[in-house]
């Protein structure tokens, strides 16, 4: 007996010449997300731990990477096999976490969507990259998307093999992509590129002073970007800042303290800067608050009780600050709220049953908060995506669980 995937109906296919959208349906695409963003601690920032899923290939996939809008819709990205090719592919859901659409971008041998963001202008936007066969490099692209899934424009960035792991759109409808490069020797490059609103490519920028293991978070204050990284070489992490025409205005060392630190959040603080988790060399926390410059504020560590690789970050609406941390191949998450001037509030650790969980933070309604979970059910090898919602004091308020990814025994 094989595990197979069912095929979902309205399936909506991308083609790179065609300017518009193709539905065809299709009986064969069994769900396999890939590597989604680059690596810290050998794990994938946003990706937490590895799943096999089974199919005629056999290759290894990721589990999906999920984001959450504004409007409560989650959309789960990455990567299907849709023969004979892997093609990127975006599901949406709306807030029961019932499947609205799902379409796939089949944009060379091996496509993946590696960013998706929603705009100001209410669009969704879908960054990704195609690897060729043999030596060539990778080919970058973003697709804007209207909420029923309809492809408004398509641009291609060329084959700079870069790898777009953040998308931020700013009031005029442009788009800055962040990412990173292969450097020749070791490591990655910091690298950005901006979109016109009507999807022609302005410009693109590779830092080639930079050494970074990987983008861990980028976030936005006012009209400019910042793109936080460690280096490759050691655990000193930094802060890139890009402005509204997509142009470098300057990098800072964040961490210049005895003990190496890793980057591994950023969120935004109105008016107060930016709140940072860094990872100590004993798997501990320590949390921050520092400027648009790098200068800091306040810091404070903290102990953690499980051995945590990748976290997730939240302001919320009274300016406390919500941290999820969780196992780089495990079940347990550790959930804490922190003052704005860093003091604890509550700590809690769960056990949801998640397996290689791949999580965001989001607000609800009256100052509540929410965890939303891609994960892989091992038992089946499915991948399924899940919300917990929490009051603000921490305590359970509520669990919804999608049921749109279905799997049947056939012989």
């Amino acid at each position: 007996m094989k595990a197979i995937f069912l095929p979902i109906a309205g399936l909506a296919v991308f083609t790179l010449a065609a300017c518009s959208t193709v539905h065809t349906q299709h009986n064969n695409i069994e769900p396999a997300s890939l590597l989604i963003e680059e690596q810290i601690d050998g794990t994938p920032v946003g990706v937490i731990g590895k799943a096999k899923v089974r199919d005629e290939l056999g290759f290894t996939a990721f589990t999906p990477s999920p984001v959450s809008f504004a409007t409560g819709e989650v959309a789960v990205f990455g990567s299907e096999y849709s023969y004979p090719m892997i093609a990127g592919s975006i599901a949406l859901f709306d807030p029961d976490l019932q499947l609205k659409w799902r379409n796939i971008f089949p944009l060379g041998p091996t496509a993946t969507v590696t960013a998706v963001a929603e705009g100001d202008d209410g669009f969704i936007y879908a960054a990704g990259q195609s690897k060729q066969l043999g030596d060539k490099p990778a080919k970058t692209w973003v697709i804007k998307l209207d909420h029923t899934g309809k492809k408004i424009w398509h641009c291609s960035v060329g084959k700079v093999n870069a790898r777009p792991t953040a998308i931020r759109t700013l009031p005029d409808g442009s788009v800055i992509l962040v990412g990173t490069k292969p450097r020749p020797e070791h490591g990655h490059h910091v690298w950005f590129a901006k979109v016109k609103r009507n999807g022609a490519l302005v410009r693109q920028k590779t830092l080639k002073d930079t050494h970074a293991k990987g983008i861990a978070k980028v976030a936005q204050s006012g009209q400019d970007t910042f793109v936080a990284w460690e280096t490759a070489t050691g655990q000193r992490s930094h802060m890139t800042r890009i402005n509204r025409h997509g142009k470098h205005v300057k990098t800072t060392l964040l961490t210049n303290f005895k003990t190496p630190l890793s980057i591994r959040t950023m969120a935004t603080i109105p008016d107060r800067g930016m709140f940072g988790a860094f990872k100590t060399t004993n798997s501990g926390l320590m949390i921050g608050r520092y400027d648009l410059d790098g200068r800091w504020a306040w810091e404070s560590t903290h102990e953690v009780p499980i051995k945590w690789s990748q976290a997730a970050s939240l302001v919320t609406s009274h300016g406390n600050n919500i941290v999820a941390l969780h196992e780089p191949a495990g079940s347990f998450v550790w959930l804490a709220a922190f003052t704005a001037n860093g003091e604890l509030l509550w700590e809690k650790t769960i056990d949801k049953g998640l397996n290689a969980p791949v999580l965001s933070l989001v607000r609800g309604w009256h100052n509540r908060f929410s965890m939303v979970v891609a994960d892989m059910d091992f038992g089946t090898e499915v991948p399924n995506v899940k919300r917990f919602d929490f009051l603000p004091d921490g305590q359970d308020y509520d669990q919804v669980v999608s049921n749109s990814f279905r799997v049947v025994d056939s012989y």
